[in-house]
C-alpha cells in the first residue's frame, strides 16, 4: 500500500514538474515573440526617421522659406506688357545668325546663393535655393567653357560661384535672336515658376540676374 501511495505521489510529482516546464517554455516563447516584435517595430521606426531626415523640405531653412505654391498665378500686367515689348524689340533688331545656347544656371545643392541688383558690385543679399532651382537666364554664342573660363560662373572679390555651386544646363538652341527671345521670355515668367511660387520671399526675376534685358 504504501508502495503505491509513493508511486502515485511521484507520477503526481512527474506531472507538477512536466507541466512547470511547458509553461515555463510557453511562457519563454512569448517573451521571445514579444522582444522580436520591439525589435522590428525599432527597425522600422529607425528607418522612417532615417529617410524622413534625408527629405530636404524637413531642413528648418526650408520650412521658414518655402510654402504650398499659388493656384494658377498670373502676372502683373504691366510686367506682362513690358515682357511683351521687350520680345518685340529683340525680333526687330538684327542679331547674327548662328548657333546659340539659351542656358540656366541651377542649383548644384541646396544653400543660400547671392541676389544680384543692378549698380552693386558687391551684393550682401542671399536667398535659399532648393538643388536644381534656377539661379539665372543667359544666352551665349560661344558655348558654356568660353562664356565661364575656368568654370566661374561668378564672382565678386569676396563671393565665388563655380561648378561646384551651380550646373549650366542647355535649354534652347537657335540663332542669337531666338535666343535673346527665349531668355528675356524666362526671365520674365521666372514667377510663375513653381519654385518662385513656393517660396514666402517672391522675386521677380532670377537671384543671378540683375536685369530683366
Amino acid at each position: 500500500m504504501n508502495k503505491k501511495k509513493v508511486q502515485i505521489l511521484s507520477t503526481t510529482k512527474q506531472g507538477a514538474n512536466l507541466k512547470h516546464n511547458e509553461f515555463i517554455t510557453l511562457k519563454r516563447k512569448k517573451l521571445q515573440r514579444f522582444f522580436v516584435w520591439i525589435l522590428i517595430i525599432l527597425a522600422i521606426a529607425i528607418g522612417f526617421v532615417y529617410a524622413i531626415s534625408k527629405l530636404t523640405i524637413l531642413d528648418t531653412t526650408v520650412i521658414l522659406t518655402h510654402r504650398i505654391a499659388e493656384k494658377n498665378p498670373k502676372l502683373e500686367p504691366e510686367r506682362v506688357a513690358k515682357r511683351d515689348s521687350a520680345i518685340s524689340r529683340v525680333y526687330k533688331r538684327k542679331y547674327r545668325d548662328n548657333y546659340c545656347e539659351q542656358y540656366a544656371l541651377i542649383a548644384a545643392y541646396s544653400g543660400y546663393y547671392p541676389v544680384l541688383y543692378r549698380g552693386l558690385r558687391i551684393s550682401n543679399d542671399s536667398i535659399y535655393l532648393l538643388q536644381y532651382e534656377v539661379w539665372k537666364y543667359g544666352k551665349t554664342i560661344n558655348g558654356e567653357f568660353a562664356r565661364y573660363p575656368n568654370g566661374v560662373f561668378y564672382t565678386d572679390g569676396k563671393k565665388i560661384l563655380t561648378t561646384e555651386n551651380l550646373e549650366y544646363i542647355i535649354q534652347f538652341t537657335g540663332t542669337e535672336t531666338e535666343c535673346l527671345a527665349e531668355e528675356k521670355r524666362k526671365i520674365y515668367n521666372y514667377p510663375l515658376l513653381l519654385e518662385c511660387q513656393k517660396r514666402i520671399r517672391k522675386l521677380i526675376r532670377p537671384p543671378g540676374n540683375k536685369i530683366d534685358n
